[in-house]
């Protein structure tokens, strides 16, 4: 008997931190409550020296990405970067995470984003822009793969999930 209560105390500390995750929808929703406020709820230490660059490590996260952050700069936005080392592993990517973020969107505006050439130097692969509604018809989100030769070996291939406070 003591070792079924055993397991079952280290299976509670195992899976505590799981049971305390955040679903994308959950996330997406706090992100957006946040974002009518330029994201002032979940913005955290500066990520640079300068403090005039307006740019924030945030506290809000989508799919356990590592970088996420907040730049207040121009117009509000809280962006969430994923890189990749070759264009079929950012496609997948953006496939599997974009359908699992659709239902977060239920009643927006879903538009899709121009794909370029491939002979271009800077070129979005595959892209989604969803139009924010009701008490966040100010929020826009864009999800979006790309490619820029410009980058350093292993970064050139990205994908981006971006939430865009357009407040006046």
């Amino acid at each position: 008997m003591k070792s079924i209560a055993a397991v079952l105390t280290i299976a509670g500390l195992v899976l505590t931190p799981f049971a305390n995750a955040q679903t994308p929808c959950e996330e997406v929703a706090r992100i957006n409550t946040s974002g009518v406020y330029r994201f002032d709820g979940i913005k955290g230490a500066f990520a640079t020296d300068e403090a005039e660059d307006e740019l924030y490590e945030s506290n809000a996260t989508l799919f356990g990405a590592e970088d996420c952050l907040i730049d207040q700069y121009f117009e509000p936005r809280h962006s969430c970067v994923w890189e990749f080392d070759a264009e079929a592993d950012v496609v997948a990517a953006y496939a599997e995470k974009a359908a699992a973020i659709a239902p977060c969107f239920a009643g927006w505006e879903r538009q899709d984003l121009l794909v370029h050439d491939p002979s271009e130097p800077y070129r979005v692969l595959a892209g989604a822009g969803y139009l924010g509604s009701g008490d966040y018809e100010v929020i826009v989100w864009e999800i979006v793969a790309d490619f820029d030769q410009g980058r350093e070996a292993g970064r050139r291939y990205r994908l981006s999930m971006t939430a865009i406070d357009y407040t006046l």
